[in-house]
């Protein structure tokens, strides 16, 4: 077990958060927000499980010798961080979405590719493809209702 690999997410995950000010900025609370955002402090516990998942997947794969699943985890993985940059950082919510629409995409074809080859890893990511999904409204709403 390469502890490295499981916990990258997570450190990389908490240090985007920090220079990205996500959810810490004056401009994200005055956003108009659907009536289904979660509170703000459901976030950090939900990307810290789903980085951890991440990270298990990534090791698993890279284990199993699986390489293009684990490099497309990788690219993945650096869409998922640049995704807050842009929507809080940048304050551009519509620039987010084009990033988040091609980060489900990728993330769908790793947990396909996983029921082929893996299918526990499948399992461990589908919590992850479903959260994106849900993130992927909240930030269709946001820019809608913006």
């Amino acid at each position: 077990m390469n502890f490295i690999l499981i916990f990258t997410p997570v450190i990389g995950g908490f240090t985007v958060s920090r220079f990205s000010n996500s959810g810490n900025t004056k401009w994200y609370q005055k956003l108009h927000k659907p009536k289904f955002t979660p509170p703000s402090y459901v976030f950090p516990v939900a990307w810290t499980i789903l980085y951890l998942l991440i990270g298990i997947v990534l090791n698993r794969e890279f284990q199993k010798e699986n390489y293009k699943i684990f490099l497309l985890s990788i690219f993945q993985l650096v869409l998922n961080f640049i995704w807050p940059f842009f929507f809080f950082k940048k304050q551009k919510p519509f620039v987010g979405l084009i990033i988040i629409s091609l980060l489900i995409s990728v993330v769908a074809l790793i947990f396909v590719s996983l029921l082929f080859v893996d299918f526990v890893g499948a399992l461990i990511f589908a919590p992850y493809l479903a959260w994106l999904s849900f993130a992927f409204l909240l930030n269709y709403k946001v820019v809608e209702l913006n």
